[in-house]
């Protein structure tokens, strides 16, 4: 039986699993958690949902894009109600500004493998949201609507300098 490897099996599986474990740790370290992403200012950019059929029942076309109008309808139960810019604070706290409005402070966290975002009112109300995208510019959310039985609103986000 010849040998495969100069050094011996068990060696090589050793060295290959070491030089694993060294590239794995270099990529945890020089990598940026979620929340590290989400900590500063995200100005709204648009309202959609997520999934439409093509055609209503009366064969008009049916549009993604959420009308100002549907947006109040949708948005009156819950915690963000007309914000257009949300501040994420390091110490886990979440102010919402909006045209007239500025929130009281909510606590922010995510949850699972940072794909959950949730954010507790002051009365502990908690609201959930999908985090689908989050990068240095871009965040987008979704949750679920039962407005119009249309489903999945989805929220975009592009990050404010300064």
């Amino acid at each position: 039986m010849k040998k495969i490897f100069i050094f011996g099996t068990k060696r090589f599986y050793l060295v290959s699993f070491a030089i694993a474990l060294i590239l794995f740790t270099t990529m945890l370290l020089n990598s940026t958690s979620p929340e590290e992403n989400l900590i500063g200012s995200w100005k709204e950019i648009a309202w959609e949902y997520e999934k439409v059929e093509k055609e209503s029942e009366n064969g008009n076309q049916i549009s993604k894009t959420i009308s100002k109008q549907i947006k109040k309808e949708i948005v009156k139960n819950l915690i963000i109600h007309q914000a257009e810019v949300w501040t994420f604070s390091p110490n886990g706290e979440l102010i919402l500004k909006g045209e007239h409005m500025v929130s009281k402070p909510l606590d922010w966290n995510l949850k699972g493998r940072g794909h959950v975002l949730s954010l507790i009112h002051p009365d502990l109300k908690t609201e959930k949201y999908n985090l689908n995208v989050l990068n240095k510019d871009e965040m987008i959310l979704y949750f679920d609507s039962d407005i119009h039985a249309r489903g999945i609103v989805k929220m975009t986000f592009k990050k404010i300098e300064g």
